[in-house]
């Protein structure tokens, strides 16, 4: 039985009508991290245990706000620039769409130009699903793009359960990697492959925790040049602040329940997309502008959406004809 509850969440790249060629630098305001406060929050407390002082916070660097210089559309200024790998080059928006799990009927689309990072959005996006719909679902599924401790950590305090895909980091260093190094929450401390512990000393102002080893152990160990790098004299490990979040993400991901609610992606935000993009034009901005385009997604949601209430509709009664005639034919024979 599908959870009504059960909300999907992913992007997909919306080509704009920018020559990606006609573009020019400017200086760009940058919006503050949304969860810097809560972050430097946690930071301090952690030094606090620690002993140590706390950060200087006045930097605009640190809280992700000031200026940058980035690349504009001189055809659409309000698209972004993107230049990921598997992704297409050029100036693009990009569409973060929520669908349930029972009819794919989409409950939110959130429209943002394609150089914003996938994490972003999503307070804003919680923010519009409850406006709409006066409450959260109880379980999220997000594709691997938004895999990241903050996101977790930001589903857990609204009490959502979510179910995060995992995207695999390469390691190309000829060193040990840190999978290679097992957490024990019990004694907060990362054991390596030689069976050392590496405890936790400080906190960075980024919000990770760093775990050492000592450096008496790293000297004698036989492994240390498999370990790490000949400048360094003892080895260490990060984990942020809300890992554990993304740990409980993670093992609830990989559950039967879990594995169940992520493998509906295929059925359900996928096939919601490929509707959209083959039938109703979103593939393409048909104006310029990100007013236009959150006009042309919100209209073809719309369209998409009466579909399925249609069909709905339609497979209820036919439910109810067949019962009709269940019951008719029992009466006939009585």
């Amino acid at each position: 039985m599908r959870l009504q509850t059960v909300a999907k969440e992913t992007l997909a790249v919306i080509f704009c009508k920018a020559n990606k060629h006609k573009k020019k630098l400017v200086d760009v305001e940058q919006t503050p991290k949304a969860y810097m406060e809560e972050l430097d929050a946690q930071v301090e407390l952690d030094r606090k245990v620690l002993g140590k002082k706390p950060f200087d916070r006045d930097d605009e660097d640190h809280k992700g706000g000031g200026t940058t210089k980035r690349m504009q559309s001189t055809t659409d200024p309000e698209s972004g620039q993107q230049s990921r790998e598997g992704k297409p080059d050029g100036f693009h928006y990009s569409e973060h769409r929520t669908v349930d799990s029972k009819r794919n009927v989409i409950v939110n689309v959130h429209i943002e130009p394609a150089n914003i990072n996938d994490v972003t959005p999503i307070p804003e996006i919680l923010d519009e699903i409850q406006a709409r719909l006066g409450k959260l679902p109880k379980y999220m599924g997000l594709d691997a793009g938004y895999h990241n401790a903050w996101i977790a950590h930001l589903l857990e305090k609204k009490g959502i359960q979510g179910v995060i895909g995992y995207r695999r980091h390469t390691h190309k260093t000829p060193t040990y990697g840190k999978y290679r190094f097992k957490y024990d929450p019990y004694f907060d401390a990362y054991i390596c492959p030689e069976q050392k512990h590496l405890y936790w000393k400080t906190t960075t102002r980024e919000g990770y925790r760093q775990y050492f080893c000592d450096s008496k152990t790293c000297k004698a160990c036989p492994r240390r040049t498999e370990c790490f790098g000949a400048s360094m004299t003892r080895r260490m490990v990060e984990r942020h602040v809300w890992q554990d979040a993304l740990d409980d993400v993670i093992a609830f991901t990989k559950s039967e329940n879990g594995r169940r609610i992520y493998n509906w992606r295929k059925e359900t935000i996928e096939r919601s997309f490929a509707e959209a993009k083959v039938n109703h034009g979103l593939r393409y901005a048909r104006m310029r502008g990100i007013q236009n385009m959150r006009e042309q997604s919100f209209l073809t949601a719309a369209v998409q959406n009466i579909k399925r209430l249609a069909a709905s509709s339609f497979s209820l009664l036919l439910m109810f004809k067949a019962r009709f005639n269940k019951e008719k034919q029992a009466l006939s024979v009585g």
